[in-house]
Formats: structure tokens, sequence, C-alpha cells
């Protein structure tokens, strides 16, 4: 038995004139292919405008996949710069003969920039910046007043820039800052950001010269035992910091140290509170430390963050493989500020056995803390930033793009 569909009923087995009949026809495939192209054309129109003319009409707009960001006062209350990958990625798979390698590729690749109140969920300013490939996650500092942005050479150019808190406005490019020294007169070619203290750039110039420079101090050193033997020189620079050390026999568990004495032994002899406390030698013998929160240790912690008076660890309710992760606050007394459970904090950051990549080896990279007065700000790259008050770790507010 034949059956046949309505249109095809239509068309053959009603009478028709050929030339009627290819008139109408060719009249409604023509009609049909057109509506189909204008269909698909409408998201691929919309795709080209959001990528090239979007960012210019609104600059305001917050896109893009969060990369970085920094806390800083301006104007009497705490604002956000945001920096934000606006590239479109995909993974690029070549085969020849011989060879097959896999990448990630880029089109319309830009990053976005935004000054941002974190309380008012609004952008004062917006800007981005066109690029010819895929952009590295950049390092982001306040330091001296001044706000950093340090785009480390991963698989593509490294930049520097500085920006002024108040105004928004760019005040230091990466060619301004190659004239600040003689020996980055050919332009960079390396830059890894250490974040060991002082926070200093590690720098190759194209023409092979290697510098190292100090964001705290503003001062390029010609290496890195120079800038050591300029602290260890000047005694009378002195401070303190905070060290996460792992308990005897047990190194999956940490205890927390205060150490004070001077910057040049702190910064420069990775000091450590057990040692110093049990024993004097050369390289120790002008600091004094102490255990913080006796009888306490922290389970798989890493230390995201210290200043002249607290410290921030995150770390594990337990050794196991599936764990949540908690945030804790301790002041240089030795007393525990606030915890924040996992409840409070990224899903994602939880340890879970079937995810390898769970491991805090793993994330720690990914994992930041920054403060600015009373607001301490827990940075997770992969999703965003939560803040919490530095006097009772209550939540104030949190930035996802």
């Amino acid at each position: 038995m034949e059956t046949t569909t309505p249109s095809s009923r239509n068309y053959f087995n009603k009478p028709t004139q050929g030339k009627d009949f290819k008139k109408i026809d060719g009249r409604k495939a023509g009609c049909g292919c057109l509506s189909i192209l204008g269909l698909l054309s409408v998201p691929v129109i919309f795709f080209i405008l959001y990528h090239t003319v979007f960012p210019e009409l609104f600059p305001t707009w917050i896109r893009g996949n969060f990369q970085n960001l920094a806390i800083f006062p301006s104007n009497g209350k705490n604002m956000l710069l945001v920096q934000n990958d606006g590239s479109f990625s995909y993974i690029m798979e070549t085969k020849t003969a011989g060879s097959h390698s896999i990448g990630r590729e880029g089109l319309f690749e830009k990053t976005f920039t935004y000054f941002y109140d974190p309380v008012k969920e609004e952008v004062i300013k917006g800007s981005f910046k066109n690029l010819d490939y895929l952009p590295a996650a950049p390092e982001m500092f306040f330091i001296n007043g001044k706000l950093w942005v340090i785009t480390p050479s991963l698989n593509a150019p490294p930049f520097v820039d500085c920006y002024n808190p108040d105004t928004y406005e760019q005040t230091l490019n990466t060619e301004q800052f190659c004239a600040m020294s003689p020996e980055l007169s050919s332009g960079l070619e390396k830059l890894y950001v250490d974040r060991s203290l002082p926070i200093r750039l590690m720098i190759t110039a194209k023409d092979g010269k290697e510098v190292t420079y100090s964001i705290k101090d503003e001062k390029f050193f010609e290496s890195y035992g120079d800038m050591s033997n300029y602290y260890k020189k000047n005694e009378n620079l002195s401070g303190s910091i905070f060290t996460l050390e792992p308990e005897k026999n047990a190194n999956i568990r940490k205890v927390l140290y205060y150490i004070s004495g001077p910057l040049g032994q702190l910064y420069f002899s990775s000091p450590r509170g057990q040692y110093i406390m049990e024993s004097k030698n050369s390289t120790n013998d002008k600091l004094t430390a102490v255990a913080l929160l006796p009888g306490k240790a922290f389970i798989e912690a890493e230390l995201l963050y210290f200043d002249d008076d607290i410290a921030v660890v995150i770390h594990q309710d337990n050794a196991g493989k599936n764990a949540n992760r908690m945030l804790t606050c301790v002041d240089k007394y030795g007393k525990e500020k606030w915890t924040v459970p996992q409840e409070e904090l990224f899903d994602e950051i939880k340890a879970e056995e079937d995810n390898a990549f769970s491991s805090i080896f793993f994330m720690k990279g990914d994992m930041a803390v920054q403060r600015s007065g009373d607001v301490v700000v827990f940075i997770y790259k992969r999703e965003g930033a939560l803040a919490f008050d530095l006097n009772t770790g209550k939540k104030l507010w949190e930035f996802e793009s």
C-alpha cells in the first residue's frame, strides 16, 4: 500500500500545467530557502555585533569570563577593578602526517576592564582592549596607592599596566614601564609574577637581559640576589609574616606561626617558626616566632593571605578525598576571628573523590585573598569573588560575571 504526504499528493496527483508548476514550485522553494537563511543569519549577525559593535556602544555591560580583580579604596568607599576575557574560544584539533595536536584557538580576542561598585552592583567605567591572541589571566594588586595589572607571559605577550584609584585613568602602560629601566629598552619578552614578599616581577627583555622589579619598593634590581642583598644590608627594615608549616609527623596537618624581625631574614631565608623556637643560627638569629592557636592544626591547608595583622587560611574539615573547605581568619595575637563554612563559599571548591582536579594542589593557583580596610575578599578565578567583614566574617557581597 502506497502512502503519500499531503505535499506529495498535491504536487504529484493534482493535474497542473508544466509551466505553472515550475513557477509555483520555484517561488515556494525560494521563499523557504530565504526564510531558513534569514533565521540562520539572525544569531550569526547578533554574534558578530556582540563581539565587535556592542563593546563600543555599551561599555558598562559586564561580559566575558572572569579572570581576576583587585579591591581598592576610592573616594571613601571600596571599589573593584575587574578584568574579564571577552574572547570567543574553541578547541582546535589538527592532524597532519605524523603529528596530532589539540589546542585552544580564539576569535574576537579581547579583554574587558571594569571599575565596579560591588555594593551598588554598578559599573562606573568600562573599557576593552583588542588583541591578536587569547589573553592570559593577570595578577592584580593595590600597592602604594596604585592599581597594578600584571599579565604574565603565558603563551602570549606580557603587559604591565597601572591605574589611578581615584580617577580610574591609566597612568602607566608597558612601553612606559620599559622606559623606566635601560635594561628593558628592547621591550618585554618574558614576565613572571612572584607573589612572595616583596611581590616582584622576574623579567627577561627581548635582547635577553634580565631584571627584577619590586612593586612595593618601585625599584629595579639586577637580579634576585641583588634585591636580597638590598634588604639584608638594611637591617632597620623590619616587620612580620605568618607561616603555615606541617605539624611534626603529620604533613597534611599544618600549624600557623607569627614571625617577626628584619625583613632581610623574613623574606629571603625561608624562616620556619618551629625551628626558630627550637634553635638559633646565623639565618634566623634575629627572628622571633610564636605558634598561634595552640593545639589547633589546619588540614590540607594553604595560606592565601597575610599582612601585619591577620592571616587567612583555606583548609578542609577532614583528610579524606571528599571534604568541605573552609576559610579561617586569624589575627597576630592568635585569636580566630572567624571561619566561613563551605555553605557560604563556592560549591566548586569542594574536595570530591571523583574529581582529581579538586585537590588543593590543583586549585590553589586559582585562589587568592585581598584586604581593603575592614573588607576581606576571597577570589576564586574560575567563578568570582566573595567579600566578608574583617571583624565578624559576615558576607557583604559577591561578584560573579
